[in-house]
């Protein structure tokens, strides 16, 4: 049997987060307080001896997607126990999410997973990655350009908050937004791993600045110790200040600790400042590994196209070279989607690609426009959120006509994409 439940149920959410995750008290207590209440937890009970046995958590965030914004279902605690798998029960706990989702206009949702094989089943797709880098330090003896500290003012937070927001805004497709509550919660979270979460500025003294003086925010990490490597992580950082923001966290942690290996985990717009493995300057990088991390399934495909662009070719050049705007109806074609765990979700849509690069999708089984074909719901998420071209899908684009792969391939992808929460 399966029902949302009303908060009553707490005690045994807890035990069976914990038969299923064995997370540290600590870490499970800092989730149970800070999270359960504030989101929905569907729960399946086993109608005979009235255990619940399994559960699905939609924790909420707000996603700012292309400067829009709405609030997104992270799926966490996915858990059956052990003596109940294999018996449909996950299956039927999806469906469910994914249903009530689509009834509720939330265009997407997403997860982090334990094994990708779990979801791929259930039209799950990979949409981010991550790079990590295990990075030796040398022995060193060299200023920092910027401080470290643990503690905002009520005025730096606002700042931090308004900087991050601005940078990721430019940055990513889809990023989680930021705001003081948010942050206060990474740092119980991190307290609760045996953590911190730190804050680096740069001083400005009253000579060179001026009325600029005081601590300019640079960016912020969580740093915790994994056996004998001391972990960096939740990496925000100002593109200005990149050059010198790992090496004075490395630094300032081996001066004071000297752990000697450290892990870094980078955002997809480090990429370009990533350095081959080798000797530089007093650190010994190992080669970066690139994994992936956020798996996306589309919810309401309707929905997802107020979220989409199309790229060049939304204009028309007139004669005397002049852009002016096209036809509405200029782009028009005929989709049939499958989608056999969200039997709402399927059937044919009309696409349109409007002025100014707008899209829009709409669900009509007499769709008129050119014939598209058809394609699962799944590949068409690896074209959305993965940025995969129709090429790469193989089989799975051979049901769509030329027109089709002409004007899905328009489709501007929604990444790359920020997302560091766990939980």
């Amino acid at each position: 049997m399966l029902f949302w439940d009303d908060g009553s149920r707490r005690g045994e959410v807890y035990d069976l987060w914990q038969r299923n995750f064995q997370d540290p008290v600590p870490y499970a207590d800092f989730y149970f307080d800070q999270y359960y209440g504030r989101n929905r937890v569907l729960l399946h009970q086993d109608q005979e001896d009235q255990v619940i046995n399994g559960s699905i958590h939609l924790n909420p965030y707000r996603l700012n997607v292309r400067g829009k914004t709405f609030s997104g279902s992270y799926l966490v605690g996915i858990a059956t126990d052990e003596e109940y798998r294999r018996q449909g029960i996950m299956r039927t706990m999806l469906r469910e999410t994914f249903a009530r989702l689509r009834e509720e206009g939330a265009p997407f949702t997403y997860l982090m997973p334990a094994d990708e094989a779990y979801y791929l089943p259930f039209d799950f797709r990979f949409g981010m990655c991550q790079t990590e880098q295990e990075i030796m330090c040398l022995p060193a003896e060299e200023d920092l350009r910027f401080s470290i500290t643990d503690r905002l003012t009520p005025e730096e937070l606002k700042e931090a908050v308004r900087l991050e927001e601005q940078e990721k805004e430019e940055t990513f497709a889809i990023f989680t937004e930021v705001d003081e509550d948010y942050l206060a919660r990474l740092d119980k979270e991190a307290a609760s791993d045996y953590g911190r979460m730190l804050y680096v500025f740069e001083d400005r003294s009253p000579e060179k600045e001026g009325d600029k003086a005081g601590r300019e925010y640079v960016g912020r990490f969580c740093v915790a110790a994994e056996y004998d490597t001391l972990l960096i992580s939740r990496i925000f950082c100002r593109k200005e200040f990149r050059k010198d923001f790992l090496k004075d966290i490395l630094r300032y942690h081996e001066d004071s600790y000297h752990y000697g290996n450290y892990q870094v985990i980078l955002d997809e717009s480090w990429d370009d400042l990533l350095l081959p493995a080798g000797p530089v300057g007093h650190v010994r990088l190992l080669v970066p590994h690139r994994k992936k991390i956020i798996m996306f399934r589309i919810t309401n495909l309707e929905k997802l196209g107020d979220y989409l662009t199309t790229g060049p070719a939304s204009t028309l050049a007139g004669e005397d070279g002049d852009e002016e705007a096209p036809d509405p109806d200029q782009v028009c074609g005929r989709l049939y989607v499958s989608d056999s765990n969200l039997p709402d979700q399927e059937g044919y849509y009309e696409i349109r690609f409007l002025p100014q690069g707008q899209v829009s999708i709409r669900k009509n089984d007499q769709a008129p426009g050119d014939d598209w074909g058809r394609i699962g719901i799944a590949p068409l998420t690896s074209v959305i959120f993965g940025g995969m071209n129709l090429e790469e899908l193989g089989e799975e684009a051979e049901g769509l006509t030329e027109a089709g792969r002409t004007c899905l391939n328009r489709i501007c992808p929604l990444s790359p994409t920020c997302i560091m929460e766990i939980v």
